[in-house]
């Protein structure tokens, strides 16, 4: 019996996308918040929600269908999705092709929008 092989490049994949989206979202976050206070304030309370409603405090599939249909505006759930389709036996980069595309577009999106967002900022006196 072969030893499965462990989906490293497709984890890397995932994990590199919904970091990218992170790190845009976080300078979005830093451009819009006037004191470092605020943004330790609003940051938590955008996350866990965006967690909660994305799927990682619950599986989507045990709520409503309106709440499934908001959790895919975050990228949080297609993360999750697409890791837990490597997780099964047999799957590789063509079972989460969509859900990278997906994540590729947030992380596209989120950083078109911080890097210009962030660079007004630091230019404000």
């Amino acid at each position: 019996d072969a030893l499965p092989i462990w989906p490293f490049p497709d984890v890397f994949a995932v994990v590199f996308l919904a970091s990218v989206i992170g790190a845009a979202l976080a300078l979005i976050m830093s451009a819009i918040s006037s004191t470092p206070q605020q943004a330790f304030v609003i940051g938590p309370a955008v996350m866990l929600t965006a967690a909660m409603l994305g799927g990682c405090m619950w599986p989507l599939v045990f709520v409503s269908a309106p709440l499934r249909i908001i959790g895919r505006l975050f990228p949080l759930s297609w993360a999750l999705d697409a890791l837990l389709r490597l997780g099964a036996a047999g799957s590789g980069t063509q079972a989460i092709s969509i859900d990278l595309l997906v994540l590729l577009g947030f992380a596209l999106a989120a950083t078109l929008i911080a890097v210009p967002a962030y660079r007004r900022r630091i230019a404000l006196p």
